[in-house]
């Protein structure tokens, strides 16, 4: 990712949850195989996360360093089961729809899955096939822009797959919302850090 991806999209997010909402989270940001950092098609996106156990090693190996952190502040408490949201923006929606395939989405047991107007594609088609159909316990959101491809074909997802209980759809006035802006209030948008969370 830019640094751009940070300073103008995540920072702000996840600052504005810490200090006026009074969340205590972390975040992480997996940089995929077509950041800016590779030269990685980006016709190549699905790949990630197909693989078994891809996602559930990284979330392991990020609650091991939460806990280590915890443990290196000297606090006797340790993280209580930890909440876990997934948000994947824009082409993110192709690495929700390969975790979901290989049953990692749903085997890290998140409370949350926000496509932020990442809807591309048969990528929502596919998860939905994939584990996080079948998932009842986990909240399935799309938020997406009036009128552009994930829109539509997150239509179409509703109206192939009745909207369960555990299926949200937000959708966003054209005029007002820009794919960017999307990206830079997902967190806002999604209602993820409920209050007391």
């Amino acid at each position: 990712f830019s640094e751009k991806t940070f300073r103008d999209r995540l920072m702000p997010q996840v600052k504005s949850l810490a200090l006026e909402d009074g969340h205590s989270l972390a975040i992480a940001v997996v940089e995929m195989p077509w950041s800016t950092n590779t030269r990685t098609p980006r016709k190549r996106q699905g790949r990630v996360f197909r693989v078994p156990g891809h996602l559930t090693g990284l979330v392991d190996e990020l609650m091991d360093r939460l806990s280590a952190h915890f443990h290196g502040r000297g606090e006797s408490r340790l993280m209580s089961a930890p909440r876990i949201a997934v948000v994947g923006h824009s082409a993110g929606g192709s690495a929700l729809m390969s975790a979901s395939e290989s049953g990692d989405l749903c085997e890290i047991g998140p409370t949350h899955v926000v496509w932020s107007d990442a809807s591309y594609g048969p990528w929502l088609k596919r998860a939905w096939s994939g584990c996080l159909g079948r998932a009842k316990d986990i909240q399935t959101h799309v938020i997406v822009r009036k009128g552009d491809v994930p829109y539509k074909r997150a239509l179409q997802h509703v109206r192939r797959v009745a909207e369960p209980p555990n299926f949200r759809l937000d959708i966003l006035p054209r005029r007002e919302w820009s794919h960017r802006r999307i990206g830079n209030n997902v967190l806002q948008l999604s209602k993820i850090f409920v209050p007391g969370c």
